[in-house]
Order: C-alpha cells, then structure tokens, then sequence
C-alpha cells in the first residue's frame, strides 16, 4: 500500500503459501516463501495437511525481479536477513537452521 496515494501494488502473486515475508534491512528486497506445487494447502477434519516443498525467493522493490535464492526438496521458510543485505536464514522442513 502507498502511502502517499492510497494505491494498493501487488509485488508477488501465486501460490506463496503459508509465508511470512521480510523486508531486508535497507527495505530494498522482500525475502518470502513461494510453495513449489500450484495448489493451495487442503486441510481436513482430523488429518494434517501434506507439508508441500517450499524454497526462499527475493524480490526487489525497485523493479519487481524475482529471484529464488533456495533450492530445497522440502521445505524452506522463514527467512531471515542479516545485518549485511546479503544474507538470508531460513528453517528447513526438519527444523534446522541453515
């Protein structure tokens, strides 16, 4: 949302799952999780959802450029940016951080 004009800019759409996005510290990138499969989460009574893999992206402010910086069979999520713009953590499906 700008708040200058009130205009709303969609910077990334499909499939992004459960993702929690992070500005990097100089707010110049977006780090964010993007599902690799095309379908949404199915979630039914008394049965978990299937973990679908996952992989880290960044997308630039500036100019929209998607960039997946993660290449995982599982899953890859919450990123996090290091003080330095150039590092990102992130957990994988079996909890480690990487």
């Amino acid at each position: 949302l700008d708040p200058a004009n009130n205009q709303v800019r969609v910077i990334v759409d499909g499939n992004l799952g459960l993702t929690l996005p992070t500005w990097s510290p100089d707010s110049r990138f977006i780090a964010f999780t993007r599902n690799d499969g095309s379908k949404p989460y199915t979630v039914l009574p008394d049965a978990a959802p299937a973990p679908q893999a996952s992989n880290v992206w960044v997308v630039s402010l500036a100019d929209g450029k998607q960039t997946q910086v993660t290449l995982t069979k599982g899953q890859a999520r919450s990123p996090q940016w290091a003080k330095d713009n150039q590092t990102i953590a992130f957990v994988t499906e079996d909890g480690q951080g990487k």
